[in-house]
């Protein structure tokens, strides 16, 4: 006997709040007696996204935006946890967060994201989790990546394809590992910023591994003053460097630019004491 499909049309209701809604970033935001500025965000060329908060209020006392290029949306004073509904999330180019929790997971099919950061504040960051894996599943083009406070766990060599990476802070994520020259087919960064114990790897390899792959001009901004085991000429420098890019070489310095620490000549290093 063949197998017979059988398809049902039942009413029901979903009480379960937390489940995905198709195309739509759900984002939650903690009680607060004071106004909050939880997300920016901005949509795709010729895009608008429409932003609708439960639980509480945007600062005007309105509970619905359209957003265009760029906006920054803040809640007004709070009892209960605040939710926020982003549709669509497939034509979000751009998204910061703060006082606000996520798992980046949710951003898996957002094609158009090329920034996203979530900043930081000093609060229980633990509330922005996922992979980084699911994060660069869509495979964003990524310019700007900040992720600084967060239980966001990963690898550093999954960033090693995103080549238009200018601005890469990873700041305070115990939960991401690997060394920094995977880093070396990224050769647009401008700043790149490492706070964590769990980042490793020579300043070397990094400068040397760009240049190889024919990077000749440009710098970058090293804010590594707690990157406690990424080294130059086996020290961790514990402050903020410069390598710099040329037709001759590589050269790292202090943060003036002018007192030179060590130089590539495409084959060897050498070091000033």
């Amino acid at each position: 006997m063949a197998n017979d499909c059988l398809v049902t049309k039942l009413k029901g209701v979903v009480n379960n709040n937390n489940l995905e809604k198709l195309g739509i970033l759900t984002i939650t935001a903690p009680a607060s007696e004071n106004i909050q500025n939880v997300v920016a965000l901005g949509a795709t060329e010729n895009n608008t996204i429409t932003v609708k908060v439960s639980g509480a209020t945007f600062s005007d006392g309105t509970t619905s935006k359209t957003v265009g290029q760029w906006d920054s949306l803040a809640l007004s004073a709070h009892e209960g946890t605040a939710t926020i509904d982003i549709d669509s999330k497939y034509n979000i180019a751009g998204l910061q967060l703060l006082f606000s929790s996520i798992s980046v997971d949710r951003l898996n099919c957002a094609f158009g994201l090329t920034s996203f950061a979530t900043l930081y504040d000093g609060a229980d960051y633990s509330t922005v989790t996922g992979n980084l894996s699911n994060l660069l599943l869509s495979k964003p083009n990524f310019g700007y990546l900040v992720l600084k406070g967060t239980n966001v766990s990963g690898n550093l060599n999954e960033l090693s394809e995103y080549q238009n990476i200018e601005i890469l802070y990873l700041s305070n994520n115990g939960l991401i590992l690997g060394d920094i020259a995977s880093l070396a087919s990224c050769t647009k960064l401008t700043q790149l910023m490492i706070s964590s114990y769990t980042i490793d790897g020579k300043l070397e390899d990094l400068g040397a591994g760009q240049f190889t792959i024919g990077r000749r001009n440009g710098e970058v901004e090293l804010l590594i003053n707690f990157a406690y085991n990424i080294t130059l000429n086996d020290i961790v420098p514990y402050r903020t460097l410069y390598m710099i890019f040329s037709e001759s070489g590589v050269t790292i310095t202090e943060s003036d630019k002018t007192t030179v620490l060590a130089t590539y000549n495409g084959s060897t290093w050498t070091y000033n004491s």
